[in-house]
């Protein structure tokens, strides 16, 4: 069995479709990791969806910390590229996530914002995850905004491992360290395929007519990447493993 790798540079690549777009959930707020967190001068912070406005970035010049927000929905696409391209491969000391799991329905998209933390940032670097918790209810719902998830944040652990090895929850703020590089593996029996993201796989296992999809915990359930193959207009048969 052979194993080949594939690229990270698609993780950056503008469009995602949603079927409740994040555009609409903005809020002019600056997180509390922000007051929580110590980020060092001369550093730089990937800034995964920060939105449209500028106060964080203005806060963190402040300190002397350079700020660069990726947000497909709130950021013109030439300010994405050029933030992707200052940001992707490990150029970032510090990543943040605020308030954007919590908005996305789809796991595979959510996957996508967890797997850039990762990607953005260099050997030692840490990323920290905020989100609003709504109602705690753990039942997502439609809001006149978009979309909320309503689960507390301890709930995303388990993504967020998937491309971390050392994940904590302290103080409404969840700490990740050590990101796993390739946190998928497509199995396709003759060799081994890394992807960066749910994403890169399921279209890897797709291309492949079929193949098992693994982790560092083991063989991702099919419910998992069926609703990945439907959220990517992938067919969920071609995506699943092919029989023995």
């Amino acid at each position: 069995m052979s194993m080949a790798g594939t690229g990270a540079a698609d993780l950056w690549r503008v469009g995602i479709p949603q079927e409740f777009r994040s555009d609409g959930t903005a809020v002019r707020i600056v997180p509390r990791v922000f007051s929580r967190v110590v980020f060092l001068a001369g550093t730089r912070n990937a800034d995964i969806g920060g939105g449209r406005f500028g106060d964080v970035t203005g806060l963190l010049a402040a300190r002397g910390v350079e700020n660069v927000v990726y947000d497909p929905f709130n950021r013109p696409a030439g300010e994405n590229a050029l933030a992707a391209a200052r940001l992707r491969g490990g150029q970032a000391d510090t990543a943040t996530v605020c308030n954007v799991l919590n908005v996305v329905r789809e796991r595979v998209w959510r996957d996508r914002a967890i797997a850039q933390a990762a990607d953005a940032l260099r050997p030692g670097g840490a990323a920290y995850f905020q989100v609003h918790e709504g109602d705690r209810s753990g039942r997502p719902a439609a809001t006149s905004r978009g979309w909320q998830e309503n689960r507390r944040l301890a709930s995303y652990v388990p993504e967020v491992c998937v491309h971390f090895e050392e994940v904590a929850v302290h103080g409404g703020i969840l700490f990740a360290l050590r990101p796993r590089r390739g946190a998928y593996h497509v199995d396709g029996g003759d060799h081994v395929t890394s992807c960066a993201s749910l994403e890169q796989a399921v279209e890897t296992a797709a291309r492949r007519g079929g193949a098992e999809i693994l982790t560092a915990y083991g063989p991702l359930p099919g419910h998992v990447v069926k609703e990945a193959a439907a959220a990517m207009g992938v067919s969920p048969d071609a995506a699943r493993p092919r029989a023995a």
